[in-house]
């Protein structure tokens, strides 16, 4: 029964059209990322043109319009209490906002080119900042005094930053460098020398990382015990994404076709087969579904919760509701639902449990 619900649900994700709400009022630009809050309560998405709006996601309602930026919005990241939410730009500055009041806490200046990333400690004590450029650089703000407690010779103009260790050890997910907070140091002498510039991707949960070179190897690495796990020969790399589910278990990497792969075997359980370009992979919270997005405006969802029978018949659904391409998506923190926003100006928020559309914020 539950097979036939999901083929059926599937089929529909394709042939019927849906009555979703549309919010009006929305974006004017491309939508370029987007956030959850930590109780869900609150859906955050920054356009190209330096627009970020707040919408009440139980209600689908806009609740802010706030000019954060002068340029592009590169980045946006919720405290783990959901107090506050942070937001960079193309601008130099990073803003952080009360998330009750949506109100301007204060504007973080320091970095003298676009600001790449920011992210919160899982403490909520530190925020971390990068920018790319000469000269590029890391800051580490006291959320406290909203006062710089370091900064770190740690610069890259693509890719995400992600505290791990206990909030001792800082990575990139673009860059070979991790380092210690305690020291101001580079960790280094466990990582594999030429993985300078590949693609990383770092599940904080389980302390696992998995990278891939451009002559197309995946590393699988243990960072508690510092050590490689294995490597192993995929697609030649392009540029295309990668990601580590949220404990560690499963990595799935865009170039070609989608290959999802066991992290502690290193080996290859699936090729998920789909015909564009892929932008983005994103696993849900709870490891039970994995988001491709697309260039031609494609989301599809698929099934991994049993891992070792995936294959090509596992895609849950094909949504073509954007017009164009994807350029992010992110999981609320339940994982029943996740928004994707695109260069058509739109935030679609789809339901994973009823493989429904559920609203429109454009």
């Amino acid at each position: 029964f539950v097979v036939l619900t999901m083929l059926a649900a599937a089929w529909l994700s394709v042939t019927e059209t849906w009555a979703e709400r549309g919010m009006r009022g929305g974006h004017t630009a491309a939508g370029r990322c987007a956030a959850f809050s930590p109780d869900g309560g609150r859906l955050v998405s920054g356009d190209e043109k330096g627009v970020v709006i707040v919408w009440e996601f139980p209600s689908r309602q806009k609740l802010r319009t706030l000019k954060a930026h002068a340029a592009w919005v590169t980045s946006i990241a919720f405290s783990p209490d959901g107090k506050r939410f942070a937001t960079s730009g193309d601008d130099h500055n990073i803003v952080v906002w009360d998330t009750a009041r949506l109100e301007k806490v204060i504007e973080l200046r320091g970095h003298q080119w676009a600001v790449v990333s920011i992210a919160f400690s899982s403490d909520g004590q530190r925020l971390a900042s990068t920018s790319g450029g000469q000269p590029g650089r890391t800051i580490i703000w006291e959320t406290n005094s909203w006062q710089k407690k370091q900064e770190l010779p740690l610069a890259f103009t693509v890719g995400k930053l992600a505290f791990f260790a206990n909030n001792r050890w800082l990575l990139s997910s673009t860059m070979r460098q991790i380092w210690s907070l305690d020291t101001g140091r580079e960790v280094s002498g466990f990582l594999v020398p030429d993985w300078s510039g590949d693609e990383m991707a770092l599940s904080a949960k389980s302390n696992r990382l998995v990278s891939i070179s451009k002559q197309g190897t995946i590393h699988f690495v243990d960072l508690n015990h510092r050590k490689v796990l294995g490597s192993r020969k995929t697609d030649y790399y392009i540029g295309d994404p990668l990601a580590i589910s949220p404990d560690g278990r499963l990595a799935a990497s865009g170039s070609g076709d989608i290959a999802l792969w066991d992290v502690a075997a290193q080996r290859k359980l699936a090729r998920l087969k789909h015909t564009a370009q892929v932008n983005n992979l994103v696993f849900s919270p709870d490891e039970k579904w994995l988001v491709s997005t697309h260039e031609d405006g494609a989301v599809l969802l698929w099934d991994v919760s049993n891992p070792d029978n995936v294959d090509t018949h596992d895609l849950i659904a094909n949504f073509n509701e954007h017009s164009d391409s994807i350029q992010a998506v992110a999981w609320d923190h339940g994982g029943k639902r996740f928004a994707s926003a695109g260069s058509d100006h739109s935030v679609v928020i789809w339901d994973s449990i009823t493989i429904r559309k559920e609203a429109v914020l454009i």
